[in-house]
């Protein structure tokens, strides 16, 4: 294990909303935003959640709940992208009441039990694909460019970080860098196109409304690869979910990347996920600090994306060929 001098938030990072009377001092900004979109409080607001990355507030008003969400500045665009989302494809994201930097208010999820799994990355994947010709109005948003062209200089910095890594897992890590740089390449190559990526596709995250799917917590997102939004659901998926969700998601795409480049990039998605999450993990350890579990979490991606590359059907990668 690396060694740190303090493994709990550090003292200049520790956010605002983590004292006891911080939903009182944002009524005052939640009651005017409501104000403004024809709504009044009806009742007190609630602490959802107050941890190092954000704080969530559970709203009554006249219109039903909503949420008040405040994140720190290395997340200060998520409520500007969710609002584009919105206003895109209705329906995909809760709609947004407003939103400034590193604060937004939005309407409830009416979450309910529907569809599989499958089906949630499938519309996921339809809108990724609108969302294609699109990064340069998202990186306007302060959405951040994570795409593959970044990946091997990101895991490159992480195998130097000896302060988040151990000996043995910068090693490992080491070792598998030129099989991921043939595997970014080969990725690349099939074509598919930078899109929005959500960042933590998983249960809590996704619903079905009665009408389509819906999407909160876009604090990760990020434009980058749309397949390494498959490697959340990946952790805990059966072999037969797994094969569900890869044509699903494949069908999206079929018309517009031959079969074996598909496949390649398919195949390709628990390593590209799992860069994705490390250096995620990576920035918000950065930012905060290591506690409530981001350095653990660092370190779990980084075993994870060594796994992947040394397990069919990406091995052949590791040992200096290619499929």
């Amino acid at each position: 294990m690396p060694q740190l001098a303090d493994e709990t938030a550090r003292p200049d990072t520790v956010p605002d909303w983590c004292r006891d009377d911080w939903p009182q001092t944002v009524l005052d900004l939640v009651d005017g935003q409501l104000f403004a979109a024809g709504l009044r409080r009806t009742g007190p607001a609630v602490p959802v959640r107050q941890w190092a990355i954000s704080a969530v507030l559970q709203i009554p008003t006249t219109a039903g709940t909503v949420w008040f969400k405040r994140v720190p500045d290395l997340f200060a665009h998520e409520g500007r992208v969710m609002a584009w989302v919105a206003g895109r494809r209705p329906g995909i994201a809760p709609s947004v009441l407003d939103a400034g930097d590193g604060w937004l208010l939005s309407a409830h999820m009416p979450a309910q039990p529907g569809h599989t799994p499958d089906q949630a990355l499938a519309c996921l994947a339809r809108f990724q694909r609108e969302t294609a010709g699109r990064t340069q109005e998202l990186a306007l948003l302060g959405c951040p460019d994570r795409g593959l062209e970044h990946m091997l200089a990101d895991m490159e910095a992480l195998a130097a970080r000896t302060d988040l890594l151990g000996t043995e897992e910068a090693r490992a890590l080491r070792a598998v860098l030129p099989a991921l740089a043939s595997l970014l390449h080969d990725v690349s190559r099939a074509g598919l196109p930078a899109t929005l990526v959500h960042g933590d596709v998983q249960q809590d995250n996704a619903g079905w409304t009665g009408e389509s799917w819906m999407f909160i917590d876009w604090t990760d997102c990020g434009i980058s690869h749309p397949f390494v939004d498959l490697v959340r659901p990946l952790k805990t998926a059966s072999a037969a979910e797994w094969t569900r969700a890869r044509a699903a998601v494949a069908s999206v795409w079929a018309d517009l990347v031959p079969e074996r480049e598909l496949g390649v990039a398919l195949d390709a998605a628990p390593a590209l996920g799992a860069a994705y999450q490390a250096e995620g993990h990576r920035r918000i350890v950065d930012a905060v600090g290591p506690g409530d579990g981001f350095l653990e979490l660092v370190q779990d991606w980084v075993h994870r994306l060594v796994t992947a590359l040394n397990s069919p059907p990406l091995s052949a990668y590791a040992q200096g060929a290619r499929p």
